[in-house]
């Protein structure tokens, strides 16, 4: 029973790993702590068997060192509990979320404390008899803890956001508490959902979508000029894609609504027979960044505008360090996963 032990925790490692590796895009982290919340489960489910067996209320497993194996899978559960947790924090805190803004937080912060502490009579030499009535309930509590967890996890993971959607539910209480959006040229904490920081952290891109509106918070480590563009296809660079750049001057903030007339030329919308679609905008220079905060329909109806429907959008973006001047510093394309909160 003890190879058998053994072998699920190396596996469960290498699955844990394994997500890790494979949902490293922080479209798809949710993934791999759903992973680790698996594996953490499993660890749980196991834990409880062996220690209801060894209180006498199943059928006790056969051969010798059930203790042992309690005990090791308790810590187990302690670390991979742990593990989940620091897999949460890393989809969340490069999104400006903040750990103790959810239910889901509380509960995870819940869980790692109860899992260690839980560890304790497995240690204990003594005074074990004192304990158990102790440990025995804080483990059931635990058990209840994870399966709610799980429960809410699912709820606000993308799998199910389309359904609230489509069944006009709304869960607040699930959801991180939000600051309201402000084109004041300040990035707050909870003011964007995603992030995006590209360039060794030169460059940012931050948005959030309601399903009617997108708002977007550009920063880069520059005193010059910078953009954001919505590809209209893979390689075709600023060719047919909808580009808003601006730059701050002497304090005063300039957005442009522009469309990518050829693959190394753009030109504002309103030169080109559309309409400036930039509905809000702000921004502020300051300590060598400037910030560039825009707001624009998700659909505009502009055949200058590409569409930010639910889904996954090729971005380019790119920054240079004078007004005047098209030249860019840096450029690049990331993938950003558009859905309505």
């Amino acid at each position: 029973m003890n190879i058998s032990a053994n072998r699920a925790i190396v596996i469960a490692s290498i699955a844990v790993v394994a997500g890790f590796l494979l949902t490293s895009n922080r479209d798809y982290r949710w993934i791999g702590h759903l992973i680790a919340g698996l594996a953490t489960a499993g660890f749980l489910a196991g834990t409880v068997a062996c220690g209801t067996a060894l209180a006498g209320r199943l059928k006790r497993p056969p051969g010798p060192g059930k203790f042992r194996l309690h005990r090791k899978l308790g810590i187990v559960v302690g670390v991979a509990a742990s593990a989940t947790f620091s897999y949460g924090l890393w989809v969340m805190l490069p999104q400006g979320k903040r750990l103790l803004d959810t239910v889901h937080g509380w509960f995870g912060i819940a869980i790692v404390t109860l899992a260690f502490f839980q560890i304790i009579p497995s240690l204990a030499r003594r005074s074990r008899r004192r304990i158990r009535f102790i440990h025995r309930w804080t483990g059931y509590a635990l058990t209840g803890l994870v399966l709610l967890q799980g429960a809410l996890g699912a709820l606000m993971s993308p799998v199910f956001t389309p359904s609230w959607q489509i069944a006009r539910v709304t869960l607040p209480w699930l959801a991180s508490m939000e600051e309201p959006w402000r084109p004041d040229g300040i990035i707050s904490p909870r003011e964007y959902y995603i992030s995006r920081v590209v360039d060794d952290g030169n460059y940012e891109i931050h948005y959030r979508s309601d399903g009617v509106y997108i708002y977007v918070g550009l920063r880069a480590r520059t005193t010059g000029w910078l953009g954001v563009g919505i590809e209209a296809g893979e390689g075709m660079g600023m060719e047919n894609a909808s580009i808003v750049f601006g730059y701050v001057n002497a304090g005063e903030v300039k957005v442009f609504d522009s469309f990518g007339a050829a693959k190394h030329r753009h030109a504002p919308d309103t030169e080109l027979g559309g309409k400036d679609d930039v509905l809000e905008s702000g921004g502020q220079e300051k300590d060598g960044f400037t910030v560039i905060e825009f707001k624009r329909l998700v659909n505009t109806g502009d055949k200058f505008d590409i569409a930010l429907g639910v889904g996954v959008h090729s971005i380019i973006w790119a920054y240079g360090t004078n007004d005047d001047s098209p030249m860019h510093v840096a450029r690049g394309r990331v993938e950003i996963d558009v859905r309505p909160r």
